[in-house]
């Protein structure tokens, strides 16, 4: 019996934040993960283990497909306010 996890790993994890935030290409990437795992366990995954790893998945796909972040506007700077010495 091998150990199966319910989880990504930091390198699966890695393979999603390293491509384009395009929804193709990252489902791409979840297939190619969900393969990998399939052919490591050789079919034999535990069926409620691998619809968390699916849930997962799907969590980080819809995180992460949202495009390219836009660029936040620097904060316009504010005069210091002048206290009163004692």
């Amino acid at each position: 019996m091998v150990l199966q996890l319910p989880f990504l790993t930091t390198n699966e994890k890695l393979e999603f934040m390293l491509v384009s935030p395009t929804k193709q290409i990252i489902e791409k990437v979840a297939k190619n993960i969900i393969e990998k795992r399939i052919q490591k366990y050789n079919g034999d995954i535990d069926e409620e283990i691998f619809n968390m790893l699916i849930d997962e998945i799907n969590k980080l796909i819809f995180a992460r497909s949202n495009g390219v972040p836009k660029k936040l506007p620097k904060p316009k700077k504010t005069q210091p306010i002048n206290i009163p010495s004692r």
